[in-house]
């Protein structure tokens, strides 16, 4: 099986996100998304934002039918939490649930 990893805020999902995603999930078996914080988004797009939060984005994009998994991604995260992240989808140890 062949996983396909994406990441981003995805506050005000549009057809730019759909294409993107549908896109992504072509190079594979199994589209993982990694959604960023509110806090994160807040910091890269200022204090209006995030419209939707991290449960609302996370619940609209398992909605879509070419997203397999969502992981929601705490407010700091660093190289280190990447790869470790990472291994953990690579060996399985992230469900498919």
């Amino acid at each position: 099986m062949i996983k396909v990893l994406v990441g981003g805020c995805f506050d005000v999902l549009h057809i730019g996100h759909v294409k993107f995603l549908r896109q992504a999930k072509s190079f594979g078996d199994y589209l993982i998304v990694l959604l960023e914080s509110d806090a994160n988004i807040k910091k890269l797009k200022g204090s209006t934002r995030p419209i939707h939060n991290q449960k609302e984005r996370k619940e609209v994009l398992e909605a879509l039918k070419f997203v397999d998994k969502v992981i929601i991604l705490p407010d700091v995260v660093n190289n280190i939490f990447y790869d470790n992240l990472v291994k953990k989808i690579n060996t399985g140890k992230i469900s498919r649930s």
